[in-house]
């Protein structure tokens, strides 16, 4: 996933690093570039749980997507605050 979209990740993450120490200057960079980081990571989501939902392995599906994304915040701690609005 990080492979082939490179160019993507490595665009957004100074704008993380930005946002994580300023967030009212990176806020519409981060979630404008973060969305499309979020459905890419989404897209492989799907591609890896998909087919363990329906078999007999469904409970691990759960801690497989858990695990997934654990990898991704390893890299983007903040990558679950896109879209967020706060007030």
């Amino acid at each position: 996933m990080m492979e082939q979209n490179a160019t993507l990740f490595a665009k957004f993450k100074p704008i993380h690093d930005g946002f994580a120490a300023s967030p009212d200057e990176w806020a519409v960079q981060f979630h404008s570039v973060g969305r499309d980081v979020t459905d890419v990571c989404r897209d492989w989501e799907r591609r890896l749980c998909y087919g363990s939902e329906k078999g007999q392995y469904a409970k691990f599906s759960y801690k497989l997507s858990d695990k997934f994304w654990g990898e991704i915040k390893k890299d983007f701690p903040l990558i679950e605050q896109v879209g967020l609005i706060k007030s």
